[in-house]
């Protein structure tokens, strides 16, 4: 049997499906409540006076909860890898993977998300 790498998963306490990816991808990686990590990308986002989703907002909470931002290099003539090539890579820890206009996590070998992302390519990912 094949190894399942992505899980539908939805982290918003009504089961929501909006457009929370920051909030979800946050509270997946910290075992957080939802409404604990909006309140404080709200905080966030009224002290940078900016919004609570924006990048600006996200990576000041990450920045502040511990976490270390990895640049994916560009080579020219080279391919960024996937998120489900960077999740077949990393079978141990909890990263959050930042794509074109989304966040998503990997997480012990395996993604969570509302949708499968897996082909998207990756810009930057995120370890504690």
């Amino acid at each position: 049997m094949a190894k399942k790498y992505y899980y539908y998963w939805n982290e918003n306490p009504i089961k929501k499906e909006t457009s929370d990816c920051v909030i979800r991808a946050l509270v997946t990686a910290t075992g957080e409540s939802w409404d604990s990590i909006y309140n404080e990308l709200c905080e966030i986002g009224f002290e940078l006076k900016t919004i609570p989703n924006t990048k600006e907002s996200w990576e000041a909470l990450l920045i502040r909860k511990g976490f270390v931002r990895h640049s994916i290099s560009n080579k020219k003539g080279s391919k960024r890898p996937t998120v489900l090539s960077f999740t077949k890579a990393h079978k141990e820890g909890t990263y959050i993977l930042q794509v074109a206009n989304h966040l998503t996590v990997c997480k012990e070998g395996a993604f969570y998300d509302l949708w499968d992302c897996g082909d998207k390519c990756l810009y930057s990912y995120w370890s504690k």
